[in-house]
């Protein structure tokens, strides 16, 4: 499987703000995020392992080692592991987790983990078909690699209920993984839409949001989110008052929603 990256990639100001060894550690954790479905996660210890910042150099017949140095007017420091993942902690390309790091916006340019699973699914099914029929499947997959056999989309029905968080939380990306994520959360007791959608109103007011930190709806409801403590600085509304606007607009969306079965 490969991994995305726009040809601009390396211009972009956050990256340029946090220097090559920022953008090696990127690609790195783009790369192992990829390779181990983990959607966009990277666990704690992993983070500091993902690449080593000493290299050897044979001279004659041994090998010496090196280490990256960096320093600013009489200061210098040799750089590890941390320094580089502070870089991407403060330009927003890395947000910290309870247990790791996530890789911001990471679902809406690489494929989830579902839709890996579902590419691999599609490539089974064309791996058992012959001849003709096979190279006919292989193009259209390779002209499509997005879209879901016509027979298999229709099979797929959102609920009500998920319509109308989706229909409120301001990442769209990976509209399918959520809807696995949200089965299954509703599975482990995930409390009401109405609830949700307070949660979502609620963090949309939270310095981290209205900086445009917003995690993918996947990650949202696999990791809990809705009990989030809000960081915010501009609602002064009384929380009777908000309580109230909220559950009027939960139950417009939930009509709305109803009209809505399947994208």
């Amino acid at each position: 499987m490969w991994v995305k990256l726009d040809d601009q990639f390396y211009a972009h100001p956050k990256i340029v703000r946090v220097g090559p060894l920022g953008m090696a550690l990127q690609v790195a954790g783009l790369c192992y995020c990829n390779q181990f479905e983990t959607d966009g996660f990277i666990p704690l210890a992993k983070a500091k392992t993902l690449l080593s910042w000493e290299f050897q150099k044979a001279e004659k017949d041994r090998f010496v080692s090196y280490s990256i140095d960096i320093g600013s007017g009489m200061h210098g420091e040799t750089v590890t592991s941390d320094f580089v993942i502070e870089l991407l902690l403060h330009e927003g390309i890395w947000e910290e987790q309870p247990d790791g790091y996530l890789i911001h916006d990471y679902a809406r340019y690489q494929k989830s983990k579902v839709e890996i699973e579902e590419l691999r699914t599609k490539r089974a099914t064309v791996g058992r078909m012959g001849g003709l029929a096979k190279g006919r499947a292989i193009k259209q997959m390779i002209a499509t690699p997005e879209a879901l056999p016509a027979d298999d989309e229709k099979r797929i029905v959102f609920p009500d209920d998920f319509l109308s968080f989706w229909s409120v939380y301001p990442n769209k990306a990976g509209k399918r993984g959520a809807l696995n994520a949200w089965k299954k959360a509703k599975k482990n007791g995930l409390p009401s839409i109405e609830k949700i959608i307070q949660a979502v109103e609620l963090q949309k007011q939270s310095d981290k949001w209205k900086q445009g930190f917003v995690l993918n709806p996947t990650t949202w409801l696999n990791q809990g989110h809705w009990d989030d403590e809000i960081t915010h600085t501009t609602v002064h509304n009384s929380s009777l008052t908000a309580n109230e606007a909220y559950q009027e607009r939960s139950r417009a969306i939930l009509r709305q929603a109803r009209e809505e079965k399947t994208e």
